[in-house]
């Protein structure tokens, strides 16, 4: 079951989504400063996408509320 989703806002304006089996403190671990200044990847079963620092605006992490 999916516990996070890492939704990447792009200076373009565009968004890179992807829900994760992380929780969202796993995620931010993951997600510092000094870690994003080398690009974010985000992979699941069907793709792997990198995003330089460049071109990232913000990102944002939100907890997945449990499936009943």
């Amino acid at each position: 079951m999916n516990k996070s989703r890492i939704t990447v806002y792009l200076k373009s304006g565009n968004t890179c989504q992807i829900s994760s089996h992380s929780t969202v403190e796993s995620a931010r671990e993951g997600l510092t400063l000094e870690k994003i200044k080398h690009g974010v990847t985000l992979e699941d079963d069907n793709t792997h996408t990198v995003i330089p620092f460049e071109s990232i605006d913000f990102v944002f992490i939100e907890k997945l509320e449990d499936e009943a």
